[in-house]
């Protein structure tokens, strides 16, 4: 997940707002506690989305609790989200997806100077969390063993120069396992689900954000091996963008097969409906505008 999941803040209801960032300040704190401090300047929305929903699905409630803020000290304490099993299970998940993804950059040969060296320096750190993660926690070594596995399918992959369904399909099996693992039956069914779509979104998105850079540093897109150039592909956005579409709706039908805590859920269709939406709007409007 590469920062494209978010709420829409503009049409969510205060009290909604505020649960949405007392669940980012828990996960912050649950990544301290429980996973690694080198993985805070990567802490990202998208996993906060993955916590809503796996706490929505266990059925359990939210307890908030009033803290400092480190990063701001001479504020008042602000409230988060005491840790628990789903936030927990988010951070290991971000520490894991992170690392892998750190050390499929260094091996990436496109990867840039810069990038390369602020990845080596995070990378042992994350290295040595992760170990320490599985063993204490034996559970999560089929989890940490998926993601590795399904890092390294999509950089074969690359190197066969797959098709963009190809891509979408090997990065759709890694989300759907990680949204679903360690549930049964119905509720295991639609986190794959929307694991499997959102996967699918995602990978689509980012290929379309990045064409331009892709293009210039003559790196491996997809969407680029389809048209041919960047240009071409512009021609081909509104297609792209019904694709979009097609992946939201069917998160939002496996979504609404769920039921728990309404203020959870709330937030959950908050991403889906409109925050996905805005986020696909960002990247394809200003380019279908250059392109005509």
């Amino acid at each position: 997940m590469l920062g494209y999941v978010r709420t829409d803040i503009g049409e969510l209801r205060v009290k909604h707002h505020r649960l949405y960032q007392a669940m980012y300040c828990g996960l912050c704190h649950s990544i301290k506690k429980n996973a690694s401090r080198a993985l805070l300047p990567f802490l990202s929305y998208d996993f906060v989305f993955l916590a809503i929903l796996r706490l929505l699905v266990s059925g359990e409630k939210p307890q908030l609790e009033k803290q400092l803020c480190p990063l701001h000290p001479f504020k008042d304490k602000k409230k988060r989200v005491r840790d628990n099993d789903s936030l927990r299970y988010a951070s290991y998940t971000a520490l894991f997806l992170t690392c892998e993804k750190m050390q499929d950059d260094l091996l990436d040969r496109d990867t840039s100077f810069f990038r390369r060296l602020s990845v080596s320096a995070f990378v042992p750190f994350l290295k040595r969390a992760s170990r320490r993660a599985v063993r204490k926690h034996e559970e999560l070594l089929p989890l940490y063993d998926m993601i590795a596995a399904g890092i390294e399918e999509g950089r074969a992959l690359e190197f066969q120069n797959a098709s963009l369904d190809e891509m979408c399909n090997s990065f759709s099996r890694v989300l759907s396992t990680i949204f679903s693992y360690g549930f049964e039956g119905k509720e295991a069914r639609i986190l794959s689900s929307v694991g499997a779509f959102l996967g699918r979104f995602v990978y689509t998105l980012d290929a379309v954000d990045d064409l331009k850079q892709d293009e210039k540093n003559g790196s491996f897109n997809p969407i680029l091996l389809q048209y041919g150039s960047a240009e071409k592909a512009a021609e081909h956005f509104e297609e792209l963008d019904l694709v979009l579409s097609y992946y939201v709706n069917r998160i939002k039908l496996a979504l609404d097969l769920l039921e728990g805590d309404e203020n959870l859920y709330a937030i959950c269709d908050n991403i889906v409906c409109l925050g996905l939406s805005r986020a696909a709007g960002s990247v394809l409007k200003p380019k279908m505008e250059k392109s005509e």
